[in-house]
């Protein structure tokens, strides 16, 4: 096995951490996670760090949590500033995966899995002190800076975004039914 960057270190301490936070509540909530990733194993690559973390079968539940030893496939694939946008409420955990800013590879009922444990921790995290320390430890301590929101007055308005979108060759076509020098004027 090769050795952990530091990186990769930290990460796996606060993965553990999570796992640990989210058994030691029970109810629906541990049940939910026992249920993903029961029996299940996955490469995660988060920025530069790449982990491999493997949930044994069977009770109490045991995630083993360790470098990636090859460049094998990766099934969850992101960087630290997404995941900030989504723990902030910032973006969508869909929009996130929408457009490509966050990577998931798994068959199609592990995918809604993860997404509903997903939505469930992201819900309790706002009343969770155990959440919310490490979501803040993560956020000082990861590499990477999201920008922070500018006061409303410093924040440039930006009108017709919808109007954008239309390709300029559509905005700038005419109807034949007008001449060019008279408009409105039918032929």
């Amino acid at each position: 096995m090769r050795a952990a960057s530091a990186a990769e270190a930290q990460l796996a301490a606060w993965l553990e951490r999570l796992v640990a936070l989210l058994l030691s509540r029970g109810g629906e909530l541990a049940r939910a996670l026992h249920a993903v990733v029961q029996g299940r194993e996955a490469v995660l690559e988060l920025d530069a760090a790449r982990l491999h973390l493997r949930a044994d079968a069977g009770e109490p539940l045991v995630v083993h949590i360790e470098p990636a030893e090859h460049e094998g496939a990766v099934r969850v694939r992101t960087r630290g500033d997404a995941l900030r946008d989504v723990i902030d409420g910032c973006a969508l955990f869909d929009a996130v995966i929408a457009d490509g800013r966050l990577d998931l590879r798994a068959p199609l009922a592990d995918l809604l899995a993860f997404h509903e444990l997903v939505q469930r921790v992201l819900a309790l995290a706002s009343r969770e002190p155990g959440l919310r320390a490490l979501w803040a430890e993560f956020d000082a301590h990861w590499p990477g800076q999201r920008p922070r929101c500018l006061p409303l007055d410093e924040q440039a308005a930006r009108h017709g975004a919808l109007c954008d979108a239309v390709p300029l060759r559509v905005r700038q076509a005419r109807s034949p039914l007008f001449e060019d020098d008279e408009p409105g004027r039918l032929s």
